[in-house]
C-alpha cells in the first residue's frame, strides 16, 4: 500500500497530515467571525491584558472593585495589552496571538530538530504537523500560553544543542534567554532547566552547567522581582492562593497519571509520536547514550502529570508533550532507531484521521451578538451585575468584577475572606444579574450553591444563563 502511494519513506505521510491539520484549522477559523471565545479561560487572558493595558499588571485577589487570583505568568497577556492599547479587538488579538504562538513553536521544533542533526527534508514536514492533533483544534480560536511557552523552551533546548556542538558562550547565553522568556510564559516551562544543565554536566562540560544553572536562575529572579515590584505585590499574592489549586500529592496517582493516559490515548496524533518516541528512547538508553530530546522529552512528560493532577487543566498542557515526541521522533528517523516504514504508516493513518475529524461539523460558536446584547438588556452601572465569564464586560470595555471564575470557586470553597465578602454581597442581593455558563450551571459547585440561596434562573440565552434575585 505504501508503495502505491510512493509513501516508502514517513516524508510524504507527515506532509499529508501537516497539510490535512492546515486545513482543518483554517475551516475552524473561518467560523470566528462574529463569535466570542467557547470557554470563559479565553476570556480570563484577556481580562488580565485588559487589566495590564489600564495600568494593573496582577489585580489585587481582594478589593472593593473585584475579585482576582490567577496563575498566570505575563509574557502573552502583555504582549495581548499593547494590541489592546493599539485598539485592535480582543478577540480578533487574542486568536491572532494563539495562531502567532502555534508559528513560533513550528518554527521552534524545526530549529530543535536541525540543532539535532536531523535533516531539513525530514524536519520541515515535522515541524509543519504542529497543527494535527485533536488538542490544537480544540482551541485554535482560543488564547492559551502553551505553544508560545514550548517555543521558547524548544529554541532554548536547540541554543543548547549548538552549544555542545560549537562550545560558545554566546550560544548557551542564548539559551539562558529562552529559557527565561520560556517560565515568564508559563511557570512550568522551569523545568526545561534541568535537563539542560544535566546533559551539559553529564557530556563533561561541568563549568558550562553551572554557568547556565547559575545564569537563570540570576535573570529569571531578576525578572520576578521586577514583575513584583510593579504589580505593587500583587504577583506573588496571586501566585500563593492559586498555584497548587488545592492539589495533594495523592492527587499524582488519582489525576495526574490517569487524566495523562486518557489525552494520551485519545488524541492520536500525541499518542504516535510518543510511542515512537519511548521506542527511540530505549533504543538510545541500550546503547548508553542518552540524548537531551530525550531528556527534555521525559522532563516535560513528568512535569504534565503533575500539572494535570492539579483541578481546572485541559488537554492545552498536552501541547509540549506533543512538541517534544515530535522532535525526539524526527532525531529517531535520523539516527536510524525507528523503521521509517512504520513511522510512514502511521503517520499515514493519522492523515486520513485528521481529514475526516475536520470535516465534522464545528461546534456552534457563541455569538457575539448574543454576549452584547445581554449587557445592553441586564447591566446596568458596572457594579450592578456579576459576570463569571469576563467576556461580558469586556466587550463593553468595562473591567470584569472576577478575573477567574475558577479561582474565586476554590476561594469560596475554602472559606477565604474572597468567599465571605461574595456571600456577604449575594446575601444583599447586590447584583441586579448574575450570568454563569450555562454548561456550568447545572454542576454543584460552592460559587453556584452560593448564588442558588439568593438568586434564581430567570433565562438560558446559550452560552449564558441569567440569574436574579428571588422575590
Amino acid at each position: 500500500m505504501l508503495a502505491l502511494l510512493g509513501l516508502r519513506s514517513p516524508i510524504g505521510a507527515v506532509w499529508l497530515a501537516a497539510l490535512a491539520g492546515g486545513a482543518g484549522a483554517v475551516r475552524l477559523l473561518a467560523h470566528l467571525r462574529g463569535s466570542v471565545f467557547a470557554t470563559a479561560t479565553s476570556a480570563t487572558w484577556t481580562a488580565l491584558a485588559w487589566d495590564a493595558a489600564h495600568g494593573e499588571l496582577y489585580r489585587p485577589v481582594l478589593a472593593p472593585t473585584g475579585y482576582g487570583g490567577t496563575r498566570y505568568m505575563p509574557l502573552l497577556f502583555l504582549v495581548h495589552a499593547g494590541l489592546l492599547r493599539l485598539h485592535v479587538d480582543p478577540v480578533l488579538g487574542a486568536v491572532v496571538l494563539m495562531q502567532t504562538s502555534v508559528i513560533a513553536a513550528a518554527a521552534a521544533a524545526y530549529a530543535a530538530m536541525r540543532a539535532a542533526d536531523v535533516p531539513r527534508r525530514l524536519a520541515l514536514p515535522f515541524a509543519c504537523a504542529t497543527c494535527a492533533t485533536i488538542a490544537y483544534q480544540e482551541h485554535a480560536t482560543e488564547i492559551r500560553a502553551d505553544y508560545l511557552g514550548a517555543a521558547f523552551a524548544l529554541m532554548a533546548v536547540a541554543c543548547a544543542l549548538r552549544s555542545a556542538r560549537d562550545a560558545r558562550s554566546t550560544t548557551l547565553l542564548a539559551a539562558v534567554g529562552f529559557s527565561v522568556l520560556a517560565v515568564l510564559t508559563k511557570a512550568s516551562e522551569i523545568a526545561v532547566i534541568a535537563p539542560i544543565a544535566a546533559l551539559l554536566h553529564v557530556g563533561r562540560r561541568r563549568r558550562a552547567a553551572w554557568s547556565f544553572a547559575v545564569a537563570a536562575a540570576v535573570f529569571l529572579g531578576a525578572a520576578i522581582a521586577v514583575i513584583q515590584v510593579v504589580s505593587a505585590g500583587h504577583f506573588t499574592e496571586n501566585l500563593g492562593v492559586t498555584l497548587t489549586a488545592g492539589m495533594s500529592v495523592a492527587d499524582l496517582w488519582r489525576r495526574g497519571i490517569p487524566i495523562f493516559a486518557d489525552y494520551l490515548v485519545t488524541d492520536p496524533f500525541i499518542a504516535v509520536p510518543f510511542a515512537f518516541t519511548a521506542w527511540s528512547a530505549v533504543a538510545s538508553a541500550r546503547r548508553g547514550e542518552w540524548l537531551l530530546p530525550h531528556a527534555y522529552w521525559l522532563t516535560v512528560t513528568v512535569v504534565t502529570i503533575v500539572i494535570l493532577a492539579s483541578r481546572g487543566t485541559a488537554t492545552n498542557h498536552m501541547v509540549e508533550v506533543h512538541l517534544a515526541s515530535v522532535l525526539c521522533t524526527a532525531v529517531g528517523l535520523a539516527r536510524l532507531e525507528l523503521p521509517p516504514r512504520a513511522v510512514a504508516a502511521a503517520y499515514l493513518a493519522l492523515a486520513v484521521f485528521i481529514a475526516a475529524w475536520s470535516l465534522r461539523e464545528p461546534r456552534q460558536p457563541n455569538r457575539r451578538a448574543t454576549v452584547v446584547a445581554l449587557r445592553a438588556e441586564y447591566g446596568g452601572p458596572r457594579e450592578r451585575y456579576l459576570s463569571l465569564d469576563p467576556i461580558i464586560p469586556l466587550l463593553s470595555g468595562e473591567r470584569p468584577v472576577v478575573l477567574d471564575a475558577f479561582y474565586l470557586d476554590l476561594l469560596v470553597e475554602g472559606d477565604t475572606a474572597v468567599g465571605r465578602d461574595l456571600g456577604e454581597r449575594v446575601a444583599r442581593r447586590e447584583f441586579d444579574a448574575i450570568f454563569v455558563r450555562d454548561a456550568d450551571w447545572p454542576r454543584d459547585l460552592p460559587v453556584l450553591r452560593l448564588f442558588r440561596s439568593a438568586y434564581e434562573a430567570r433565562e438560558t440565552r446559550r452560552p449564558f444563563v441569567v440569574l436574579v434575585p428571588k422575590r
